[in-house]
């Protein structure tokens, strides 16, 4: 690709940056979580899941996951969305105590 991006092609270019093995790993919890409707993806849990696979197809020991959020692996929203699914992110406002987490539903 030469010359600047064109908004249009972001998303698909974000989609490959972001490793395989995130994909995999949100795909397992979707499946894992899916009750027919909605899935809840629990972030910890992506995170680490995706990161254990990426260590073990590297052969290496860790990874660390300040350097996967640095590097945005885990915004994959609109990946997501362009295959038709509807994505919310909910994490924990200031004095809220719960998990982070994707809600992902079929769009109507």
């Amino acid at each position: 690709m030469s010359g600047p991006i064109k908004p249009s092609e972001v998303n698909a270019l974000k989609t490959k940056v972001i490793p395989e093995e995130v994909f995999q790993a949100v795909n397992e919890l979707i499946a894992k979580a899916w009750d027919g409707k909605n899935a809840q993806v629990i972030q910890n849990e992506v995170v680490e899941l995706s990161l254990s696979k990426m260590c073990l197809n590297a052969g290496i020991g860790s990874l660390h996951r300040t350097n996967a959020f640095k590097e945005h692996w885990f915004d994959f929203e609109s990946a997501y969305r362009a295959e038709g699914w509807k994505v919310i992110y909910d994490k924990p406002g200031f004095n809220e105590t719960y998990d982070a987490f994707w809600w992902f539903s079929i769009k109507f």
